[in-house]
């Protein structure tokens, strides 16, 4: 595989990337989000171009915080899809905050 081709899928998955954050984040269809997503990621590629980024995931501190002040008992699914943990992870992380 080439520079060239590694470059550009690195490009398509900061795309894709960018339109799946841009649909959770504001609760778009993927196709009006796809617009949003296309241009962070062009003001990215001039900021950032040729950087190698490394962005570490939310620490367990912020994320258990935020899912507590989200979490409303009806959106389950949703934080789990969002944190990227299980349902089960996402009770436990309540219920250990309720005592």
């Amino acid at each position: 595989m080439t520079t060239e081709n590694t470059q550009a899928d690195a490009a398509v998955e900061l795309r894709n990337i960018l339109t799946q954050a841009v649909c959770q984040a504001f609760d778009l269809s993927e196709t009006a989000a796809l617009s949003l997503a296309e241009r962070i990621a062009d003001n990215v590629f001039t900021l950032a171009g040729g950087s190698e980024l490394y962005i570490p995931k939310l620490d367990r501190r912020h994320r258990q915080a935020a899912i507590l002040a989200e979490f409303n008992g009806r959106n389950v699914d949703e934080l789990s899809r969002r944190y990227g943990i299980s349902k089960r992870q996402i009770y436990r992380i309540v219920n250990s905050a309720i005592g």
